[in-house]
C-alpha cells in the first residue's frame, strides 16, 4: 500500500512539475539538522508520504489516513506550499540561508492599508495638527469601525467628545473616509518566501523592508496569480524549547512511538495538566483534555480540531463531548457514514471528512472529492459555486441509490460545516510536538520550565509558569548574585531565576557581574558595587529581586 501510494504521489508531483520544490524544501530542512534545528513541516503537505519520507513532515499519511489530494492532485488550480517551522531565535539564520544559497530569493510583502484612525492620523500631520490633537482625536474612536460621522456619535457615546462641529474636524474626518483601505505601506508577511528559476524582476517589482530584506512588491494573491511558488518558513518557539532541553539531558528523546505509549505522558494529559507544552496550554485546551481524557494520538489530533473556533461556534464540539462522553447517541444518515466518521462519532471535525464523504457518498474521485470541498469551504468561495458543487453531489448520490432524505442530511451537514473544517494533516503535525512537549515536561519538569520561560514562554507571561513550578514542587529562587546566570537556570528540585529577569539590567550589567564573578565572588555590596559599577536603578531592582538575600543582609537595610 505504501508503494502504490508513494508511485501515485510521485506521479502527480512530476506530471505538475514540482519536483524541484520538493528538493528545495528538503534541502531547507537539511540544512536545519546541519545546524540542530530541528524544524516541523505541516499543513496539508503532512498528507503527503513524500514529504514524511523526506522528514519534512512527522505524521505517517497512511496510518492517519491522510488524502495527498487534499494537498496536491490535478484538479487544484492554486499551487500547493509547504509549512516549515523552526524555532523563532533560529528562523532568520534560516532565511539567510536560503537567500545565499537559491538567490533570486524575497519574502512576500503584506500590504498595509489605512484604517479610520491611521487616516486620520496622516491627515490630520498633514493638515498640520499637533500630535496632542490628533491623540485627542482618535483615543475616542473605534479600532474596527469605519462609519460616517453623525453615525459614529449616536453608536458611540465617547465619541461625543469629538470636535464634530469644527469645520477642520469635519473635512478630516470625512477625507480619512476617502483613504480606507487604500495601501499606505509595505510590512513582510509572516513566513512568506518566494524562490524563482531566473531573478525575481522577471517576473515582478520588488522593494526593501524596514530591516534590509528583498521583498516583492505583490501580496501573496499576487505572487500566486503570477504563477510563482511560496513556502512559509516560521517562527515557533517551542522548537527553541525542544533542543534547549535536549542539549541538558543525559538521554535522547524517544521517538513517537515509545512517547505514545509513556505512562507519565498520559497522565498529565489527562489531567491537563499541561501549561508550557504546545498548543495545548490554554485553559480551554486543557479542559477540553480533561474532558475527553486525552491520552492517545487519535484523541489529541480531534481535541486540537475540535478547539478551532469554528468547530467550536459551530456546536460540533459541543456535540462530540456530549457523544463522547455517552449522552448523546451517534447520529449517521446513511450506513456507510459511520465506516467514514466512527473515528469522530459521526461528527464532521475535518476537511478531510468531506472528502471521505463526497468520494464515498457522491461517487466523485478524491481530486474531485477536494475540489468539492474547496468549493464549499475556499476563502474565496462564491454562494453560486457552492451552489453547483453541491447540486453536483447530490445528483451523483441520488444516482448511486440513496434516498433522498439522507443525502439532503448529508448536504445540510457538509453546508454547515464545510466552512468551518480544519485539516486534519495539520492538527495531526501539531499534535506530533505536543506529545513530545508534555513527555520533557513531566519527565524533566525543571529543565523543561526553565526553557520555556528562557525562550519566552508560550500562551502565558512569565509569572505563571513560575506559578506552575511551584505547584510542581519546584522551588524557585530568585537570581541570587553568586549564583544565578543571565537565563533561568534548573538544578534537580530547583529552578534559579536568571538576570535578565530583573528590569532595567543592561546586557552590559550583566555581563561585568558575570566575569568578576569568575575570579571571585562577591562578599558585600559594597564588594559588588565598586567591581561592577551598576547605574543607580539597576542595583535597586537588584535589591528588590532578592539578588543579596544570601549576603546577609535584609533587603531594607540595603537602600540606606
Amino acid at each position: 500500500k505504501a508503494k502504490e501510494r508513494l508511485e501515485y504521489e510521485l506521479e502527480i508531483i512530476e506530471k505538475m512539475g514540482f519536483i524541484d520544490y520538493f528538493l528545495i524544501v528538503w534541502d531547507i530542512v537539511e540544512e536545519g539538522k546541519r545546524k540542530g534545528y530541528p524544524s516541523l513541516g505541516r499543513g496539508s503537505a503532512a498528507s503527503s508520504i513524500v514529504c514524511y519520507l523526506l522528514d519534512i513532515t512527522p505524521v505517517d499519511p497512511i496510518k492517519e489516513n491522510l488524502y495527498f489530494e487534499r494537498f496536491l492532485n490535478p484538479f487544484r488550480t492554486s499551487p500547493p506550499d509547504i509549512d516549515l517551522d523552526f524555532g523563532t531565535s533560529k528562523r532568520d539564520e534560516i532565511l539567510d540561508y536560503i537567500y545565499k544559497t537559491y538567490k533570486n530569493v524575497g519574502m512576500i510583502s503584506t500590504h498595509i492599508c489605512y484604517s479610520l484612525r491611521g487616516a486620520i492620523r496622516d491627515i490630520g500631520k498633514a493638515k498640520g495638527f499637533s500630535e496632542e490633537e490628533i491623540t485627542k482625536i482618535t483615543k475616542f474612536l473605534p479600532h474596527y469601525e469605519n462609519l460616517k460621522l453623525d453615525e459614529l456619535i449616536k453608536k458611540y457615546p465617547e465619541c461625543k467628545f469629538l470636535p464634530y462641529k469644527d469645520p477642520k474636524f469635519k473635512e478630516i474626518y470625512n477625507l480619512a473616509l476617502k483613504f480606507l483601505n487604500f495601501p499606505r505601506g509595505w510590512g513582510i508577511h509572516c513566513g512568506g518566501v518566494v524562490i524563482s528559476p531566473s531573478p525575481l524582476t522577471d517576473f515582478l517589482a520588488l522593494t526593501k523592508s524596514a530591516n534590509g530584506r528583498i521583498i516583492t512588491q505583490p501580496d501573496m494573491y499576487g505572487v500566486e496569480d503570477l504563477g510563482l511558488l511560496k513556502m512559509d518558513i516560521l517562527g515557533n518557539r517551542s522548537l527553541d524549547v525542544l533542543p534547549s532541553v535536549l542539549s541538558k539531558i543525559e538521554e535522547p528523546l524517544p521517538d513517537l512511538e515509545e512517547i505514545l505509549k509513556d505512562n507519565g505522558t498520559k497522565e498529565i494529559l489527562k489531567k491537563g495538566e499541561t501549561i508550557g507544552c504546545f498548543y495545548i496550554e490554554s485553559p480551554a485546551m486543557r479542559s477540553l483534555l480533561q474532558k475527553l481524557k486525552v491520552e492517545d494520538f487519535p484523541s489529541m489530533v480531534i481535541a486540537t480540531s475540535i478547539i478551532r473556533p469554528g468547530v467550536a461556534e459551530s456546536g460540533m464540539m459541543q456535540a462530540y463531548i456530549r457523544r463522547y462522553q455517552g449522552k448523546e447517541e451517534p447520529f449517521y444518515p446513511v450506513e456507510e457514514m459511520e465506516e467514514l466518521l466512527k473515528e469522530t462519532l459521526g461528527v464532521m471535525v475535518y476537511q478531510e471528512d468531506v472528502i471521505k464523504v463526497a468520494n464515498k457518498i457522491g461517487g466523485l474521485t478524491l481530486a474531485e472529492a477536494d475540489a468539492f470541498r474547496k468549493a464549499m469551504s475556499g476563502k474565496s468561495r462564491s454562494r453560486e459555486e457552492m451552489e453547483k458543487a453541491l447540486k453536483l453531489f447530490i445528483e451523483k448520490a441520488l444516482q448511486r441509490g440513496y434516498k433522498k432524505e439522507a443525502v439532503e442530511e448529508i448536504s445540510k451537514q457538509i453546508l454547515s460545516f464545510a466552512g468551518y473544517a480544519f485539516c486534519k494533516a495539520h492538527s495531526a503535525s501539531f499534535s506530533t510536538l505536543s506529545f513530545k512537549m508534555a513527555y520533557l515536561k513531566k519527565h524533566y519538569p525543571e529543565i523543561f520550565l526553565s526553557s520555556v520561560l528562557n525562550c519566552g514562554g508560550g500562551f502565558y507571561p512569565p509569572i505563571v509558569y513560575i506559578f506552575e513550578a511551584k505547584r510542581l514542587g519546584i522551588n524557585v529562587f530568585p537570581p541570587f548574585i553568586n549564583e544565578a546566570e543571565r537565563d533561568y537556570k534548573a538544578e534537580k528540585g530547583k529552578i534559579i531565576v536568571g538576570f535578565k529577569a530583573v528590569k532595567s539590567l543592561s546586557e552590559k550589567t550583566i555581563e561585568r557581574i558575570l566575569n568578576e564573578r569568575k575570579a571571585k565572588n562577591f562578599n558585600s555590596l559594597f564588594d559588588f558595587t565598586s567591581r561592577v559599577c551598576p547605574e543607580s536603578q539597576e542595583l535597586e531592582n537588584l535589591i528588590k529581586a532578592g539578588c543579596f538575600d544570601p549576603l546577609g543582609y535584609k533587603r531594607k537595610e540595603l537602600f540606606y
